[in-house]
This record gives C-alpha cells, sequence and structure tokens, in this order.
C-alpha cells in the first residue's frame, strides 16, 4: 500500500468517528483565529504517542511498540490529511535529503 493509500484510508475512520468536526472549526463566535489553536491541540496529540512508545521499551514491549509506532504515523497522516498537507512528497523531499548528508550529519557522536 503507497502512503496516499494508507494516508485516505486513516483519514475515512477520523472522518468516521468525527474527528474532523472536533478539530476543523474556522470560526467560532466570528473569531477564525481559534482554529490555530485547535490545530496545536492536535499537533499536541501527535506529541503524546512517542511518550507512549517510550513507556512501551521502558516495559520492553514490541507488541506495544509497534502500536504506538502505527499511532505516530496514523495521527501524523490525519493532521496532513485535515491541513492538506502533501505529507507524501515532503517525505520523498526530506528523505532524499537525508541521503545526501554525511554519517551522523557530520558529527563524531
Amino acid at each position: 500500500m503507497e502512503i496516499k493509500q494508507l494516508k485516505e484510508l486513516v483519514f475515512m475512520e477520523y472522518i468516521k468517528n468525527e474527528y474532523l468536526t472536533m478539530w476543523d472549526a474556522p470560526t467560532i463566535n466570528g473569531h477564525p483565529e481559534w482554529q490555530m489553536f485547535f490545530d496545536l491541540a492536535e499537533a499536541g496529540l501527535i506529541h503524546t504517542e512517542p511518550a507512549e512508545l517510550q513507556e512501551a521499551i521502558r516495559d520492553q514491549n514490541r507488541e506495544e511498540m509497534v502500536v504506538e509506532c502505527a499511532d505516530i504515523i496514523i495521527r501524523t497522516l490525519n493532521f496532513c490529511s485535515r491541513l492538506q498537507l502533501p505529507i507524501e512528497k515532503a517525505l520523498i523531499n526530506k528523505h532524499e535529503k537525508n541521503m545526501k548528508r554525511k554519517k551522523l550529519h557530520g558529527r563524531e557522536i
């Protein structure tokens, strides 16, 4: 499955579970700037997933590690879908940039 297909698949579930209507609120009482707060809140939830991954690592629970890695990807893809961010292109561009970097980004450690 390509990233674009996965992105569409998880976003359909996101919409079905009404996350889109929860996070996409461009104006509240005539204040369009509220959308930024919703975007920050949703981005914060992406941030919680690596913390849960760290707990799984501490517990040496490989099954939970892979679930938390999936959660990181799913939350990120949904955020990008809602904001129509071209994550597929960004991933390719970032990978190409990383391939040109020196070992350890030129650092000794």
